[in-house]
């Protein structure tokens, strides 16, 4: 009997790492410049220009910790897309594509979740690597936006 695998790219947050569907990954990008927007919610960093491409730039330290994300030759851009939309994730590390089985994935209860879009943990040898699911994240982000 053979288990699927799902490969999810690990990124650093603050002192957690989170996870991200492989197949939801466009491309990982060294940090450029990031253009501001005015009026934008503080969790939008600004845009970015990726193929010919402006795509909003979410810094992912800002949602989880409310601090900006220092821009080091480790931070990344993710850049993702769900159906019809793109998002640039800033993020302080992009560190590994790793392959897991679908049954290693453990759902997290309601008072342990980040946010709404935090649905699933796995455990990867001693460390824990919080999935984020990016339906829910754009959805989260479309609320803040209106929000502000």
């Amino acid at each position: 009997m053979s288990n699927n695998l799902e490969k999810i790219i690990v990124f650093t947050s603050g002192q957690q790492q989170y996870g991200l569907p492989l197949s939801q990954l466009l491309s990982i990008e060294r940090l450029k410049t990031i253009a501001t927007v005015p009026n934008t919610p503080t969790v939008i960093e600004g845009v970015i220009l990726v193929r010919g491409e402006l795509i909003a730039v979410v810094d992912m330290k800002n949602v989880f910790e409310q601090e900006k994300t220092e821009g080091t030759i480790h931070t990344r851009l993710l850049v993702c897309k769900w159906e019809d939309k793109n998002v640039a994730l800033l993020v302080e590390e992009a560190s590994d594509i790793v392959q897991v089985e679908e049954g290693a994935f453990q759902d997290l209860q309601e008072q342990s979740m980040d946010r709404s879009f935090s649905k699933q943990l796995v455990q990867m040898g001693d460390r824990f690597v919080t999935i984020i699911d990016l339906q829910a994240f754009l959805a989260f982000l479309e609320t803040e936006c209106l929000a502000s």
